[in-house]
């Protein structure tokens, strides 16, 4: 039974490690009858061990997702019938492991050393689970864990190279190159396989011992299979576009003589025996693979998202794990404690950003686990959307109206060196309603200076910049999409008071629904570029009282402001438009109007008597009479609409930020419509 047992053990074992595929064909065998047969076994012999081992080995090899279930669930009452059997907790361990379930299969491991300490595989095992997490969440204690249950794998083992491999992966995670290659020196050289060989390479390039380095890789390469070996040397993540349609048009028997040709170019000092561009350009995608393979997909490291990036841009200068995507943009820093605070980041994304990708993981029943990497002068973000371990950038960086776009299999064009200036972009939207009863639907946006070639200080700066946008569904699904050039100029109202004076409106056939409205602006002049993107909801009217969305403006008939924020020093101007009024026999309206103001974070409270402006009607109706009162004011209307704009005079508010109301009562139906947005007060606002 014994002898049996051990078989079965290494059956599945051998299943979880190279996949059912490799098994024997047993066509003729309809696994489900088997699984049958064994199954009224146990009924019979409900504590024989072996036939639930058995039976969960027939389970795992349907590779189904239920067939999976129940192999775990016979290999517990397996484990359960014979506790001190240690193959049973191994084998548990694995399938826990392989159905990432990381603490049930961490926990079999450790039954299974205390059962026999002196087991090597279990140790090894268990070092490989704290490493798997450890690359997961790139905590030093899962690197200590995984150092100690390999080092005793050693022990009772020295020969294990394997574990001698991963021992020296712990050492170079953990920057201890000289005890990384202690251990692999350790080891028969004979027995290095590719995986030891590139650790090895990797910590000589750390050292700056490029020869031995190099001897290492090259070792490694010849052990490779063709197709790992040209992924290993391949140029598509660094090649210039130039480069790659020449690769592409090379005849495939030569296109390894040409890729050997562009590392040539590439080397840095053709003088040595070593090309230390491709060395480093070698233990990049050799940590990629190593750190960010997909196990659930079978995916290269090196083929994933951030693989592609790690091996262009090297490692960053600071990486933060979020297993929960709860963190927030503040000022272009994403974390600002946690990241290096030292290293000057300049704004990438704004809080829409995060805010959308959040709203679309709880939407989908979950939050998803991020990744985030600061680079000099950039911070990128990477998320697990499917959660099976593939990071790639969030869906609110695919789209087509992005200048940073993702490209395929190239990282977004945005982070190529040839883009020197950054602009920093504002974006708003408002739903007003057509004569017709249609949505009109207007966004503004504006940018600062930085696409501007002249001096910022001159009167009513101007420039010409291509205006991308696109609307998306709630599934990020492209709706409606823009292209144009259009000349964008700040004026008196606006370049003193907001860090985005360049402002400019554009009307768009856009249709009814919630969703995401992105937009991207490149400057004709010097190529700098900028982004942003917001929740909208694109509104149908009905019959019924309707108000528009709220604009805030700078002056009563001046320019918006999209960036919603305002020094305490001006003055914001709130417009807006009423529609479908009850009017008497003589043709007049009546609404009651008022505006509430809530500072965020504190308790409700109406703002003191404020300054009240009004408006011409703006292409709708003629200008109406306004009675002031103590809880508001009664608007007086001739026709079924009319548009009104307040006057706000800040200096009466502190600075933070508000949620404006403005709620409208028809006094003639008692009819109510109500619309908010956000207000930003600053004591001083800098460009």
């Amino acid at each position: 039974m014994r002898s049996t047992t051990v078989i079965l053990i290494m059956l599945v074992i051998f299943t979880l490690a190279f996949g059912s595929y490799v098994l024997p064909d047993i066509s003729s065998v309809n696994l489900k009858i088997e699984a049958d047969r064994i199954r009224k076994l146990t009924l019979i012999h409900p504590d024989s061990a072996g036939l639930h081992v058995e039976l969960s080995s027939v389970y795992l090899r349907l590779g189904t997702a239920r067939g999976r279930a129940l192999a775990v669930k016979h290999m517990e009452m397996a484990s359960k019938e014979e506790p001190a059997n240690p193959d049973y907790h191994i084998m548990l361990g694995e399938l826990y492991l392989d159905g990432t379930h990381w603490s049930y299969g961490v926990k079999q491991l450790k039954t299974t050393v205390e059962i026999e300490p002196g087991r090597p595989y279990a140790h090894f095992r268990l070092g490989r689970a704290y490493l798997d997490r450890a690359f997961e969440e790139w905590q030093s204690d899962q690197f200590q864990e995984a150092t100690l249950s390999l080092t005793r794998a050693l022990r009772y083992e020295p020969g294990f190279t394997e574990a001698g491999t991963y021992l020296a992966l712990c050492y170079l995670d953990l920057g201890l190159m000289d005890s990384c290659t202690a251990v692999l020196g350790r080891l028969d050289p004979d027995s290095l396989g590719t995986d030891a060989l590139l650790v090895m390479g990797m910590a000589y390039n750390e050292k700056g011992e490029l020869d031995s380095s190099y001897s290492a890789f090259s070792r490694a390469l010849r052990l490779m299979p063709e197709e790992e070996r040209r992924r290993y040397l391949s140029l598509d993540v660094i090649a210039t576009s130039d480069e790659l349609k020449a690769l592409s048009r090379t005849n495939p028997g030569f296109a390894d003589s040409v890729t050997l040709l562009l590392w040539r170019k590439r080397d840095p000092n053709p003088a040595t025996r070593v090309n230390e561009r491709l060395i480093e350009h070698l233990s990049r995608v050799g940590f990629s693979d190593f750190h960010f393979h997909v196990r659930k997909l079978d995916k290269p490291g090196s083929l994933t998202t951030r693989g592609e990036v790690y091996i262009r841009y090297g490692r960053p200068l600071d990486w933060y794990y979020d297993p929960f995507g709860t963190n927030t943009f503040v000022d272009g820093v994403l974390n600002p404690t946690e990241l290096l605070t030292t290293t000057p980041l300049s704004s990438r994304f704004d809080d829409y950003a995060n805010m959308a990708s959040r709203y679309r993981s709880r939407r989908m029943g979950q939050d998803r686990p991020r990744w985030m990497w600061a680079y000099e002068g950039f911070v990128l973000n990477f998320e697990d959307t499917f959660l099976n371990g593939d990071y790639s950038f969030p869906y609110e960086y695919d789209w087509s109206a992005y200048r940073y776009a993702y490209l395929e299999k190239h990282v977004p064009e945005v982070y190529e060196s040839d883009i020197k200036r950054l602009m920093k972009v504002a974006l708003a939207g408002f739903c007003f309603m057509e004569p017709d009863g249609s949505t009109r639907f207007k966004i503004a946006y504006a940018c600062d200076f930085n696409g501007l070639t002249f001096d910022k200080d001159d009167h009513w700066p101007r420039g010409e910049f291509l205006v991308e946008g696109a609307l998306l569904d709630t599934l990020y699904n492209e709706v409606s999409h823009f292209s144009l050039t259009r000349g964008i100029h700040a004026d008196s109202t606006a370049i003193y008071f907001t860090t985005t004076p360049l402002i400019d409106t554009l009307n768009v056939k856009v249709p009814t629904g919630k969703g995401v409205l992105a937009v991207s602006l490149t400057s004709m002049e010097n190529d700098a570029v900028g982004f942003t993107h917001r929740k909208v909801n694109v509104r149908a009217f009905g019959d019924s009282l309707e108000m528009s969305d709220l604009e805030l403006r700078f002056a009563d008939e001046g320019r918006p402001n999209p960036a919603g924020m305002y020094e305490t020093r001006s003055k914001a101007y709130i417009a807006f438009e009423v529609y479908n009024i009850a009017v008497d026999e003589h043709g007049q309206g009546r609404l009651n109007v008022s505006y509430i103001f809530r500072k965020k974070e504190e308790a409700r409270s109406r703002a003191q008597r404020l300054m009240r402006f009004f408006t011409r009607t703006v292409g709708i109706e003629p200008a109406t009479e306004i009675v002031s009162l103590t809880s508001g004011y009664v608007m007086r209307t001739d026709g079924k609409a009319a548009s009104q704009v307040m006057g706000v005079d800040l200096s009466s508010l502190v600075a933070g930020y508000y949620e404006v109301e403005v709620r409208i009562e028809d006094l003639e139906t008692g009819a109510v419509a109500r619309q908010i947005t956000d207000l930003g007060i600053a004591s001083e606002l800098t460009l």
